[in-house]
């Protein structure tokens, strides 16, 4: 078979239960017998259990306290990780800097130009750049399961806001390609939904705060149209945004004003869920 690619390799370490028994047989053989594969295979192997080893050794006390006192429900910041810079002396990472390497083109055209990761929890991101179609691939994984919902991803540089779907990916365009040099100095930052609401097909609402959160949600449709409400406490931070998830998996970001927008119905009559940013 041809060689694994770097994403179902991590998926491999990551998330072994993604795959079918025999394609998870399969993909691990490979991995035994190929040179290529098995370097990379090894070296995210250490790079995750370095990252797991390394957690909190450099976050401010204040930021650790944050998460203890709000948990995933808050907007964490991701930084540059550069192998070459902070893991151990004698660490291998040539299977992951190779694969970093602007010259390392997959067949689709995207190349791997930046991974990101955070310092108080285990999340990881990895970006991938197609510079001739000016496209941009996210890849994102978090071991809690809890930071797996509802991650919208925030390319400050880039101005640009990305939603996560189920999967872990993400696909946007770019006015201009980035080099990995200028990747490398930028940041990201990922929030989490602090509330949810279903609207189910005869139009009724169902309101999910998250702890600590309590949120009132009113969701109005008028034919193709639909006017979201959100209202808080005084003690509570206000909703800015919000994603409009419908039945296909299909997933429409909306920027809110005090907590209120109006903006088309992507499934008119059918059932939809909208998650909450704050």
């Amino acid at each position: 078979m041809a060689h694994i690619d770097e994403h179902t390799l991590e998926l491999l370490i990551l998330e072994p239960e993604r795959f079918p028994e025999a394609e998870r047989a399969v993909l691990t053989a490979h991995a035994g017998v190929c040179a290529g594969c098995r370097a990379v295979y090894e070296d995210l192997l250490a790079l995750h259990g370095h990252l797991r080893d390394s957690q909190g050794q450099a976050t401010p006390s204040l930021a650790t306290a944050m998460q203890r006192f709000l948990g995933p429900h808050a907007v964490v910041r991701l930084t540059p990780y550069h192998p070459h810079l902070q893991v151990p002396a004698g660490g291998s990472y040539s299977g992951i800097l190779a694969a970093m390497a602007p010259e390392s083109m997959s067949h689709e055209g995207f190349e791997t130009v930046a991974t990101y990761a955070s310092e108080v929890n285990h999340i990881l991101l990895r970006v991938r750049q197609d510079a001739s179609n000016r496209r941009v691939k996210l890849y994102y994984h978090a071991d809690d399961p809890l930071c797996q919902l509802g991650p919208v991803v925030t390319l400050p540089a880039l101005d640009a806001d990305a939603v996560i779907d189920d999967a872990g990916r993400a696909e946007f365009p770019i006015e201009a390609p980035r080099t990995p040099r200028e990747w490398s100095q930028a940041e990201a930052l990922v929030a989490f939904p602090v509330c949810s609401a279903v609207r189910a097909e005869n139009g009724t609402v169902s309101v999910d705060n998250t702890p600590g959160h309590a949120y009132e949600v009113a969701i109005e449709s008028s034919g193709d149209q639909i006017t979201l409400r959100c209202s808080d406490g005084p003690s509570m931070p206000g909703i800015r945004r919000a994603v409009i998830w419908s039945a296909e998996g299909k997933a429409v970001l909306i920027h809110l004003t005090s907590g209120r927008g109006v903006f088309p119905d992507p499934a008119p009559g059918k059932r939809i869920v909208v998650r909450l940013y704050t």
